[in-house]
Order: structure tokens, then sequence, then C-alpha cells
């Protein structure tokens, strides 16, 4: 049986709410644990059982915190009246509660705020009945303040499939039963993709070559990375050519006075293999200390952990990261946040600060951060990036990101520390680098081209641009065709490798069968199929069909990981968040990877597909905390992130499947104005453009600083290709 801390939250949504979802507010201390009680099927016991009191405490108690909040009572009520007005109030308290499978973790959330008088509630009992009605979780809620939202993030036994009620026991200042009880309903299905490894390999696909590593230098493909003996980067080379102006700095101010680093451990090699290598140091001052853990992969990714040690008590002013690039080495800029079709730029002009991240805004991260930064010119450059701000001691709204210039350097500041702070305990901050380009395009990039018309180029790539071309149910929130019916791609595949279209009637039978008979609906199916069907036929060397990796429709699959896969917490899981396009945003997670390239794996089998067209390969805001990349602060704040590390793995896993099966970079990303060089480096192709559509020239729609900083493909190693963005 297991037994877990849980971690407490009610955290504040700080931006991007929807109005449909809750606002916690605070956070809430709890100390209690988290029982498991499958095994005790509702403290059920054998007399045997009953003959240790020990096994009884660890297997079916759980620890009862409830706090008495109020002990006033209304003057004159009786006790009657008490509870009727207890009750009615009850039924006013909000309840969510939300399953995620891979972790076995069920997050709760209790809000009394539409509550006249909230502290007429003393405690909450959770229980959670699997499908046979049999109670397999309880748990009793420490509440010290009702005024603020609970949310508590509690460990569950893995579930067996079926469908699992949760409820919640209220309980008042006086003896009032019943109580109403709050209700929700999930579902749990096994699946069998669940957990697979597809496209895992951790050995290098071509153009990348094995990790070569010591103590002090990283070496992959056209990349090096210089370390000194503390374990930061003296020197960054890409083909051959130096980045930095100077060795890379964390400058630190403790107390008033500036961090004198002194090396405790050097830099030292702890683990490499032909995928990747591990280094760490160690640096100490008089009261701080900081250990470096750096993790470098095939592409020239390092992940990179600052754990920062020291007093609770002490007052720390300044912690940055100071990267100083040469100025012919940094001439062009991007400067990329969430969203998509708004990052256009190249380094500023002139002296001193030429720009802060609070002139970058997002839509829904924190005021004054950018999770992606890149300088470089046409040929390389370096990037940073960070998925949140994650143990920074900062406050919103300031800049936590500098770009300052003069003649002899362009300098890239990231604070990590904006107002003087009590350490307070130790911390975590992570962050990415990497040198680029990330790897070196095709040798016959330039003889590729994307189109389904049957033209004389060296390699034809067809992008069948919705789901709906390949049988998907919906245009785009589909990896599978329609009832997993797999008949309508061995039709194209036929139709590809023989070179001769098949009729119309095959397309009425298969979508019969499938009763699409709503008029809209089935035209506009009937019409992509046979598209389909045509441009095949014309036998282009690739296929690539449109999948979106930030989207999914309502399926089985969907209604079972709905909480593991949305951006906000607790979605609807009966499909009432669905857009009109049939598809619900997601967040990358490991078990929508492992979804997708399941059925993925399917359309490649078939032989009508050699690769996908990734939509939307953005970077998303996530507010989700169990298995996102969101965090709860020290003052019990929900703080936004980006899923950078998530959809580079569905990507890393996508491109290295196809690559197996095909010996080719065959994936297509659609970043439209978001080149973000750790991300775009698992595909063959980016396609951008689809922005300022219109008649006008296009030197005035786009600037050839944004075309050469966002659209050449150099930073990330793919092959350009460009929408019209004509009307």
């Amino acid at each position: 049986m297991n037994v877990s801390r849980h971690a407490p939250v009610a955290p504040l949504l700080r931006r991007g709410r929807a109005p449909s979802q809750p606002v916690p507010r605070a956070r809430v201390a709890c100390k209690s644990e988290i029982f498991q009680v499958r095994e005790c099927r509702s403290q059920r016991f054998t007399m045997h059982e009953a003959l240790s009191l020990s096994i009884r405490a660890v297997c079916c108690a759980t620890v009862s915190l409830g706090v008495l909040l109020s002990n006033s009572q209304p003057a004159g009520a009786t006790a009657a009246e008490n509870c009727e007005e207890l009750r009615a109030q009850a039924s006013a308290v909000v309840f969510h509660v939300a399953h995620y499978p891979y972790p076995s973790k069920l997050r709760i959330h209790l809000d009394f705020s539409a509550v006249p008088q909230p502290d007429a509630f003393s405690q909450a009992r959770l229980e959670l009945f699997d499908p046979s009605g049999e109670i397999i979780a309880r748990h009793e809620v420490e509440y010290p303040d009702p005024s603020r939202p609970l949310d508590q993030v509690l460990a569950v036994s893995p579930l067996e499939t079926g469908s699992y009620v949760a409820k919640v026991h209220l309980a008042g200042r006086h003896t009032c039963d019943p109580l109403p009880t709050l209700e929700r309903t999930f579902a749990f299905r096994e699946f069998e993709w669940m957990r697979n490894s597809l496209g895992e390999s951790d050995q290098p696909i071509p153009p990348f070559v094995p990790v070569a590593a010591s103590n002090r230098s990283v070496e992959v493909v056209d990349r090096s990375y210089q370390l000194d003996i503390s374990g930061l980067w003296q020197q960054i080379e890409s083909r051959d050519q130096p980045l930095l102006a100077r060795p890379i700095a964390i400058e630190a101010v403790v107390d008033g006075r500036s961090v004198d680093w002194s090396i405790s451990r050097p830099s030292t090699l702890v683990s490499a293999s032909t995928s990747e290598a591990r280094l760490e140091s160690l640096l100490r001052s008089d009261s701080l200390s900081l250990e470096v853990r750096q993790r470098y992969e095939l592409d020239g990714f390092v992940l990179v952990d600052l754990l920062l040690d020291g007093p609770p008590d002490l007052r720390i002013e300044k912690l940055d990261l100071v990267i100083s690039l040469r100025p012919e080495a940094a001439t062009l800029f991007n400067a990329i946040t969430d969203g998509a079709r708004r990052h256009l730029g190249s380094t500023p002009e002139g002296g001193g600060t030429v720009w802060t991240s609070t002139m970058t805004p997002g839509r829904e991260l924190p005021a004054g951060f950018v999770p992606y930064l890149w300088l470089g010119n046409e040929e390389r450059g370096l990037a940073w990036a960070a998925e949140s701000t994650r143990d920074w001691l900062v406050q919103e709204g300031t800049p936590l990101q500098e770009l300052r210039r003069d003649a002899s350097t362009t300098q890239l500041i990231v604070r990590f520390v904006t107002e003087p702070q009590r350490l307070a305990r130790r911390r975590h901050i992570s962050f990415v680098l990497q040198a680029t380009p990330a790897k070196p395009r095709p040798p016959s990039w330039r003889g590729w081209q994307l189109t389904c018309a049957s033209l004389p180029f060296p390699k034809r790539i067809c992008p069948l641009g919705s789901g709906l071309y390949w049988g998907a149910e919906t245009s785009y929130g589909d990896v599978y065709p329609r009832a997993r019916d797999g008949s309508m791609l061995e039709q194209l595949a036929n139709a590809r490798s023989e070179g001769v279209p098949f009729g119309a009637d095959k397309v009425d039978q298969w979508l019969d069968r499938h009763d699409v008979a709503e008029p809209t609906r089935r035209a506009s199916a009937r019409a992509s199929l046979l598209a389909a069907n045509g441009w095949l036929a014309t036998r282009p060397d690739v296929a690539i069909a449109y999948v979106n990796p930030h989207g999914s429709a309502v399926h089985d699959e969907y209604l079972t990981f709905v909480d593991e896969w949305s951006l906000l917490p607790f979605g609807d899981r009966a499909g009432g968040d669905v857009q009109p396009n049939l598809q619900n945003p997601i967040q990358s997670t490991r078990s929508f990877h492992d979804f997708a390239l399941w059925h993925l794996n399917a359309l490649l089998d078939s032989g009508a597909i050699d690769g996908f067209f990734f939509d939307n390969t953005y970077l998303r805001a996530s507010f989700d905390h169990v298995v996102g990349p969101a965090y709860v602060d020290d003052d019990g704040n929900l703080v936004p992130g980006v899923d950078l590390m998530g959809l580079r793995e569905f990507l890393r896993r996508a491109q290295t499947l196809v690559y197996e099966k095909r010996g080719e970079w065959l994936n297509l990303v659609h970043m439209t104005t978001t080149p973000i060089a750790p991300v775009h480096v698992w595909a063959g192709i980016s396609l951008d453009g689809e922005i300022h559509y219109g008649g006008r020239p296009y030197p005035e729609r786009f600037p050839p600083t944004y075309l050469r900083a966002a659209s050449l493909g150099t930073s990330t190693g793919t092959v350009p290709v460009y929408l019209p963005g004509l009307e």
C-alpha cells in the first residue's frame, strides 16, 4: 500500500482564466496524509486482520484534521433553523474533481465563495467509490480558512476501467444530519496504447552524431560547448565560429554584497551515452551555494538546473544570468511568448538597454516573462528558453529579461531575482540553452517542393491539410479515421501506388457505413476524400497528413484523459467545452504522446502516409500544475507556464518514428512566426506565412529582417516553405 504526502494548493489563476473556470485564490496549508485503501474495501476486516491494530491503522485509517472554524450561532435561532440554513448554504458550495491516470493522482477543489456564511462549515470528507460502489479512498480535509478555495492533489491507487464517483460530505458547527452531499463522476478506461515506447530510440538518427563529452567540453553535430572549471560556459562555437564575446556568468548580490563564487566541486562528467551527457559542478560563497546541473542532448539542447541554497533568512538581491554575444553573431533577434502570428523583430538598434521583456507581452503568461529568446544571424545563433518562472524571486510586471548593446558585445541578461527577498528555502531554477543551427539540412533540400500538383520537382511533398482528407471525423482534432476504420486509408494507398484514383462510389459507401448523413458534414467529408484521392493518384514522392498536437476531438480517450490534457483545470467531461471546429485545446503530455503516436504509427503502416503536418506548434500557456508546466508560488498563486518540453518530446518521438519507418526527415511543423529551436529541430520542414494576408507587396507585409530571423529555417535546420498569403 502506498502512502504519499500530497502537495496542497489553492491557487489564483493570474491570467487567461476562462469565465467558467473556478477561481482559487490562496494556498491552504495541509498536513494530512493520503491513504490508499483499495485493498481495505471500505474498512471491512477479517478477524485475523483485526488482531493487528498497526495493520488496521496503516491500511484503513485516515488522518482527521478537521478544524472548527466558528463558534458563533445566530441569536435566537433554533437548532432546526440552523440546520435548514446550513443545508441551503451547503448546496452553494462548488466541488470539482480531476483525475490524472498516468501519475495516479486525484485533484479536488472546493469553493465556498458563493456561500453567505462559509465559516458555518467545519470540515469536509472525500470518498471515492469504484464501479461496484465500494469506497476505495477516503480523505478528511483540514480547512482553516473557508473564505479561500481549497485545492489539493491526492495520490490514489491505479484505477480499473469503469465509472467512478467522488463524494464530498460536509460537516457543520452543529450536528445536522444529513447535509447535502456534493458529487462528481468521472470515467476511466484502459487503452492498449497506454505507456508505449514508439519513437523513444536513443540512437542518433542522421544527421545527428553521438554526443562527445568530457569534464570541460561537449560536442554535438556542428557545435561545441566549452566549459571552465566552474561548469559555466567559457565559449560556445557553431560551425567553427565563436558566439560568445565573454564567458557566460551568473552574478549574485546577497545582503548588499556581490557574491564571489569559489569552486567547491569542479565541472564533472557524471554520465554519458550516445544520446546525452550530464555534467555537474558546485559553487559556493560565504552564505550561498549554487549547484549547476546540465544535460546535453543530440541536437545541442542543454537543460540547465540551478540549485540555490542557503539560510532561509538570507536576503538575496540579485541573481542574473549574463550571456555576452559577439555583435556580429547577434544581428537578428526573436522574442517568442505564448501564441502565434505576432512575433516580428530583429535586434533593436542603439546602445544601452535596447529591449526589455515587458516590450513583448504574452497572452496569458505573467507580465514581464518571455519564455523563448534567440539571438543570431542567418547562419548561427544562441537560444535561451524556460517553461516558467518557477522558483524565481520576481515581481510580475517588472522586466525579467533585458537586451543591452555596446560596441563590443550584445548582452542578454536574464534576471531570476528582481526585488530583494528572503531566500526562504532551496530554489530550483531551470532553463535551456541551445546553439543553432540545431542540425544541418539535407543536402538536396532546395529540390523539395510542397505541392500536390503533378509537377516535375525532385521531391514533391503533398500535404493533406486537414483530417478530413485522410478520413478523420473532424478537421483538426483526430489522429485516427472514423470509427478507427482504416479501409479508406487502404483505398488511398492503392490510388497512390497504382496512380489511378478510385471511384466516388467507394467514398459514398464508406460514409454510409459510418452514418454520415448531415448534408454539410457529408459534403465536406466527401469533397475532401475525393480531393485526396486525386492528389495521391498523381503519385507524390511524400504524403503528409494533418495532425494537431494542441487539439483533440471528444472521443473515448479524451473523456478519460480530459483532466490530464486540458490547458485549464477541470474541463467539461461531457464535451461541452468543444469549439466550433470540434477540437478542444490541450497541452502536450506523455499520455497524449502515447495516444497520438500509437495511431499515427497505424497511418504510416497504411502506406498512404509518409509523415505528418503538425499544426499549431507554437507555445501554449497551461494552467495545470499536476502534469503541466504551471506551478504554485510561495504566496499560493497559480502561475501558468508553456509546454515547451512536452511539445519538444512529442515532435522528437514523432520524427524518430517517421525516420525509423521512412529513413527521412519528412514531418512538417506549422510554426507561423515562432521558430523555436528546441522544438522545431525535430522536424524536416517548417511552414510560415499564415499572417498578413492581402494584396500588398511582400516586402511591405514581411520585412526582410523578419524573414531572416523567423522564416529561413536556418536556426532549426528545416526546409523552409511559405504560404502564399493572398486574398
